[in-house]
């Protein structure tokens, strides 16, 4: 781990000792530090493929000034990207020691659709 993280994961784990007394509620808070910037990573990668794009008609557009400022704001999400890396790589270690587990993002769950019933409008339009 680099220094930044192994701050961070210092910082992290002296706020959850604050809460001792709740060891739950220590487990719960390092669970949703993980989830909070495992979906953090997920939104900038999606913002960085959707500047890449954006860019790669711009260029082929023609259009320069467009795609100047994108070529800015991609290096800059670059740069928001490896924070978010590290901050995330602090979260798992932090909930690796205080939960004893590695944190593994669950999937979606998903509820089974509704089933309309249109007997009676078939019927009425037949």
């Amino acid at each position: 781990m680099t220094n930044r993280v192994n701050t961070i994961v210092k910082l992290k784990l002296a706020v959850i000792a604050e809460f001792s007394e709740f060891p739950f509620l220590q487990k719960q808070m390092a669970r949703d530090e993980c989830f909070v910037s495992n979906n953090a990573l997920k939104y900038k990668r999606q913002q960085i493929a959707d500047n890449i794009a954006d860019f790669e008609s711009a260029v082929t557009e023609g259009k320069d000034t467009t795609a100047d400022r994108l070529t800015q704001r991609i290096e800059s999400m670059e740069q928001e990207l490896n924070a978010l890396t590290d901050r995330h790589a602090a979260d798992l270690s932090v909930h690796e020691q205080v939960v004893d587990a590695k944190w593994e993002a669950s999937a979606p769950k998903r509820r089974p659709a509704k089933r309309a019933d249109f007997s009676k409008l078939k019927a009425a339009v037949a």
